[in-house]
């Protein structure tokens, strides 16, 4: 399949559960991961959102798996950035990944879901930092990462284009 023969249409987004974000705010970031085509792509689930918190999961395929037959890292690295970036999201700032780091602690599974915690652990006026936790079905952890993002705009500056 080509990268760009995605199947993913608007309409197959499911909205996650909204715990004590502003509505414009939830709705703006719904925005931003409508228009987020790899993670789309990817197949990246937004569960539920809590201020400082993103809740997201895969239900890894064989398209996931690396030549090993096993969820592939680079799948298992792109649920943790989502997730940590979206966090930020729901602080009220755009954020581009600056840093980030990711240890792999067992093998995910295709055909297991994996749900991934991204939250933000600390922020000051310029970054923010976050960390993930990736678990599979048997709520063991699979991964966990952090990173650093840099502060890039309010998350509801008018002047943000979301295309």
């Amino acid at each position: 399949m080509d990268f760009f023969d995605s199947t993913y249409n608007e309409t197959d987004f499911l909205e996650p559960i909204n715990e004590g974000l502003d509505p414009k705010v939830f709705a703006r970031i719904l925005d931003f991961c409508r228009a987020d085509f790899f993670s789309n792509y990817v197949g990246n689930i937004l569960t539920k959102l809590i201020p400082g918190k993103a809740y997201t999961a895969l239900d890894p395929e064989a398209l996931h798996s690396n030549m090993s037959g096993f969820l592939h890292g680079g799948v298992t690295a792109t649920l943790a950035d989502y997730s940590m970036g979206i966090a930020c999201f729901t602080r009220g700032f755009v954020v581009v990944t600056t840093n980030f780091n990711i240890s792999y602690l067992t093998v995910g599974k295709i055909g297991q879901k994996i749900t991934t915690v991204g939250q933000v652990i600390r922020s000051g006026k310029k970054a923010m930092f976050t960390e993930a936790v990736m678990k599979n079905q048997q709520g063991k952890a699979v991964a966990k990462a952090n990173g650093i993002y840099s502060i890039v705009s309010l998350l509801m500056d008018d002047d943000i284009m979301i295309t």
